[in-house]
């Protein structure tokens, strides 16, 4: 459907500096448990022994200026095998693999990702460079460099 309204220019308008369309990209939870779901479950102790169970997932949602949002592509975010839950690491891990899928999906869609504290890291910039290649690292490439300098960038 996302491809259909693409196509269609519907949120031609929209797009930042009349060429980049915003995706903004968020982990957040779909359902939490007390008990032992399912073998997908995430799973995360407290400190006073607690365990909760969840499901997450990473969402990269088309976002307009009058605050309209669309879902273009999702990725779950899973436990490493026999470890504990640590968000920042599966949430980067299940980065790399939404935009790899983005890139599959919208191969020559310009895009600026628009996302939290948790990306601005050097694996991020490294890993992701590749499979998002081209416009999408405009904007970004011009802060990172601004900020650390050519070494983060192959």
């Amino acid at each position: 459907m996302v491809q259909v309204l693409l196509k269609r220019k519907v949120f031609y308008k929209s797009r930042y500096r009349s060429h980049w369309y915003r995706i903004a990209v968020d982990g957040t939870g779909v359902v939490s448990f007390d008990h032992h779901h399912c073998e997908e479950c995430l799973h995360q102790t407290s400190k006073n022994g607690i365990t909760t169970y969840s499901h997450k997932v990473l969402d990269a949602r088309l976002v307009t200026p009058n605050g309209f949002s669309i879902s273009i592509a999702s990725e779950w975010i899973e436990n490493p095998e026999n470890d504990e839950y640590d968000k920042q690491d599966c949430e980067r891990k299940a980065f790399t693999r939404l935009a790899a899928k983005l890139k599959k999906i919208y191969p020559r869609l310009p895009i600026i990702i628009l996302a939290d504290a948790l990306y601005p890291y050097e694996g991020f910039f490294l890993r992701s460079a590749k499979p998002m290649d081209g416009p999408i690292w405009l904007l970004l490439k011009t802060v990172i460099y601004q900020q650390f300098g050519k070494r983060y960038w192959p």
